[in-house]
């Protein structure tokens, strides 16, 4: 994973839009196969305005997965599967950042990926940046 400016990596993935046409098709599968590969060391936190259980959007990667292609290995799956948490809500409402920080302990390094159109960005660095969150 990425470092900051200290050189410490990153120890959480937190993907706004993981219930997004960009991750049904692209990311649920990359991170199989890093999974796959044993290249995936850290939780995957997913935030979505889909209001999902995580069962929920265990089926969907498992889902997506199979859809692109992918000979599902059960028990990569799994491991990928026990990586992933979610949180639901709005990217412009400043509520969502609070159970985010909830969920961000202060000693993890969180990378931030946007699989949200460009038009978010601004807003959702915006929150980030007013919270208690790092980026």
């Amino acid at each position: 994973m990425a470092s900051d400016g200290d050189g410490k990596a990153a120890d959480l993935l937190v993907i706004f839009g993981i219930t997004g046409d960009l991750a049904r098709r692209m990311t649920f599968r990359s991170l199989y196969r890093l999974e796959r590969r044993k290249l995936l060391d850290c939780p995957i936190l997913g935030v979505a305005a889909d209001d999902l259980s995580i069962e929920q959007l265990v089926k969907q990667a498992h889902q997506a997965i199979s859809e692109a292609g992918e000979k599902v290995d059960e028990e990569v799956f799994d491991r990928l599967a026990r990586r992933l948490s979610y949180v639901a809500g709005d990217v412009t409402d400043g509520a969502l950042y609070g159970r985010l920080a909830d969920q961000i302990t202060k000693d993890r390094r969180p990378l931030f990926y946007l699989e949200m159109p460009p038009s978010l960005f601004g807003p959702i660095v915006d929150h980030l940046g007013e919270g208690s969150l790092r980026v």
